[in-house]
């Protein structure tokens, strides 16, 4: 009879401690594992080792658990496999991730910090251009103070540059009511032509203008400005007060005898002298409005166009509009006199005007105007 196969030896654990101590260690701590009868696929291998192997596996293979930390090796296929512990082999593809996980760090890193850094330029740039703002904004405030300051009464402009309330008065977009009164030369380029050299009818019209601008200001009217061969200017209720509209006609008149005692000073001027000439005027009363218009203060509204208008009358003339003319006559009847009159406007056909003038002898004595009142505060500080 053939030999029996020899049956396996069973192993004794103790007598295995036994060994594995006398190698210097238990077996739990024996970093190579002899895998007995690989081919009935039993084996022992330590709790702490994730390794695995099947009948299937040929030759050296590695397994490695990330879990352990242990790097496990089979040797042949055999009595003899065997593993052994060390470092975690990692992939290609694992250590390109961790590279980029890296540089994504870095970069996330570096694009906060620029962030940050643009967000605190950010801010400094916002404040600076709130701050370009509100200097901005006080030169204009600055250079319109400085436009009406030399447009309105001489004794009133101390008030004006210390009482805020005066100033907001001008500054105010509410409209404002307001006698508005045009001058116009008549037929000034006429006499421009008729000048012996340019250079003596520009003295002769810039001289009448300043004359004309100091009685508005010393009659408590706002000059406006000068329109070339005139000047505009206006009386508003806040400033001249309640008898604005006397003002306006005061200063009409006395404007039409400037333009008299000037032109006769001034004959020498042109090469022959035009008797038919002199200031149209035209004066219109309701609400206006006082605009900026860059460092400048200027005026807006009806009463501005008709006062125009009604300048475009016959030399030596005071032409008022059917605004004006209401609460002239109502309050200044027996100080005025008042006469029916028309004007032809382009494109708009005739229009009634009245040919207004104070009476000779005029009685009246005009309240005081209303910026006084500033004054009077200014000082009681």
């Amino acid at each position: 009879m053939p030999d029996e196969p020899s049956k396996p030896q069973k192993r004794d654990p103790k007598k295995a401690g036994a060994e594995g101590s006398a190698k210097g260690g238990s077996a739990k701590d024996d970093p190579s594992i002899v895998f007995p009868n690989i081919l009935r696929n039993t084996r022992t291998v330590p709790a702490t080792a994730s390794a695995f192997w099947s009948p299937g596996m040929t030759g050296n293979q590695i397994f490695s658990s990330e879990s352990s930390g242990m790097t496990v090796t089979f040797g042949p296929v055999g009595p003899s496999a065997s593993y052994t512990s060390g470092p975690v082999v990692r992939g290609e593809r694992e250590r390109e991730l961790e590279q980029q996980i890296s540089h994504l760090k870095q970069e996330t890193d570096a694009l906060q910090k620029r962030l940050l850094e643009q967000q605190q330029q950010a801010g400094e740039e916002r404040d600076t251009v709130e701050q370009l703002k509100q200097t901005v904004a006080e030169l204009q405030e600055k250079e319109t103070q400085n436009f009406i300051l030399h447009r309105i009464h001489p004794d009133a402009r101390k008030s004006f540059l210390e009482s805020k309330e005066f100033r907001e008065e001008f500054l105010s977009p509410n409209p404002r009511p307001a006698f508005v009164m045009a001058v116009d030369l008549r037929r000034s380029t006429e006499l421009m032509l008729k000048s012996r050299r340019p250079k003596l009818f520009a003295e002769f019209i810039t001289g009448l203008c300043t004359t004309l601008g100091n009685l508005v200001l010393m009659n408590h009217g706002v000059f406006d400005k000068f329109t070339g061969d005139g000047i505009l200017a206006f009386f508003p209720e806040f400033y001249s007060g309640t008898d604005a509209g006397y003002y306006a006609m005061t200063v009409a008149d006395a404007c039409h005898r400037v333009f008299a005692e000037h032109y006769r000073a001034h004959y020498s001027s042109f090469h022959t002298v035009i008797k038919d000439v002199g200031l149209g005027i035209g004066v219109d009363y309701g609400e206006i409005h006082l605009i900026n218009i860059g460092q400048e203060l200027a005026i807006v509204g009806t009463p501005v166009v008709y006062a125009c208008r009604m300048a475009g009358t016959s030399a030596r003339t005071t032409l008022v509009n059917q605004q004006a003319y209401e609460p002239l006559h109502e309050k200044y009847s027996l100080y005025c006199s008042f006469t029916e009159g028309e004007i032809d406007v382009k494109h708009e056909g005739a229009h009634l005007g009245y040919h207004a003038h104070l009476s000779q002898n005029s009685s009246y004595t005009p309240t005081q105007p209303a910026w006084l009142k500033y004054s009077k505060e200014v000082e009681a500080r």
